[in-house]
């Protein structure tokens, strides 16, 4: 039905309702509404996200600390090497974990976790487990500066 140049659109009472609110949170007429959402997507549909270089770079960077710091604590123990060897990378893998929390924002306490795992057990499984923790805190590091969120 035309009726003074508009025409009348069947929606759900749903997307009626969310009509409603954005039409009162934007003090626009539903017309308006329709056109801003339409304009929206126009201009996004072939948007791709962006993220800073440098914070990018910068992520990456800790991200190869860490692959670097826990590799050297398992070749130290799969060559048997002195226990003072190994509790210094130890600290030295804490400090790159706390450098990633408090730098990056992420938390990266289950490395810690699995290396302690790791340095008790000295099998295959634990290392298996240090291996996964690493990949998870890599997951959210680049989740974090990707600015989405890690649904599990």
């Amino acid at each position: 039905m035309v009726a003074n140049g508009y025409t009348t659109i069947k929606v759900s009472k749903k997307t009626h309702a969310q009509l409603e609110t954005l039409k009162k949170e934007l003090g626009m007429s539903f017309d308006q509404v329709v056109q801003f959402l339409i304009q929206f997507y126009m201009e996004h549909k072939n948007a791709k996200p962006q993220v800073d270089a440098k914070e990018l770079d910068r992520a990456a960077w800790y991200m190869l600390k860490l692959a670097f710091s826990v590799q050297v604590l398992k070749q130290l123990v799969d060559e048997g090497r002195q226990n003072g060897e190994v509790e210094r990378q130890l600290q030295r893998l804490k400090e790159i974990c706390g450098q990633i929390e408090e730098r990056l924002k992420v938390d990266a306490d289950i490395v810690i976790d699995a290396a302690y795992e790791f340095l008790s057990y000295r099998d295959v499984e634990s290392k298996t487990f240090l291996n996964s923790a690493v990949k998870e805190v890599y997951k959210r590091i680049l989740a974090r500066f990707l600015g989405f969120e890690v649904k599990y």
